[in-house]
């Protein structure tokens, strides 16, 4: 990660559900990061394409497509864009068992997996891989 003390860190958001967006957005806003919002994975691939800066956080929420499907198409973008190893991304499951809720997984490398108990749950995530030490 960068130095944090001088920057706010950039998320760049995939979230394809339009009722979830907009509070998702102010939630994330809300906690001093920059977010940009993508609708869909075309208009993700815009956003990488044209900025001069990756984004700190890729953060996905998963909504009516498989986690094979979500995994597929990001690695597709880390080879043909500018998003590497640094850059980390965060899949947030939309259904999955109860016995993982609250939970968090690496999937690959810099690919995690976040099953949700609550917004807290995410933030404090954030909050970890944008201001580790």
């Amino acid at each position: 990660m960068r130095d944090r003390q001088k920057q706010v860190p950039t998320i760049l958001l995939l979230e394809e559900d339009d009722k979830a967006r907009r509070p998702l957005v102010s939630n994330l806003r809300s906690q001093s990061y920059r977010v940009l919002v993508a609708v869909d994975m075309e208009n993700a691939l815009a956003w990488i394409e044209n900025l001069t800066e990756k984004p700190d956080i890729f953060l996905i929420n998963q909504v009516d497509s498989s986690l094979e499907k979500y995994l597929k198409t990001i690695r597709g973008i880390y080879q043909q864009t500018m998003l590497s190893s640094d850059t980390i991304t965060i899949i947030v499951a939309d259904r999955y068992p109860e016995r993982l809720r609250g939970s968090e997984k690496i999937i690959d490398g810099n690919i995690l997996i976040i099953f949700l108990e609550d917004a807290e749950q995410l933030f404090n995530l954030l909050y970890r891989l944008c201001f580790k030490q």
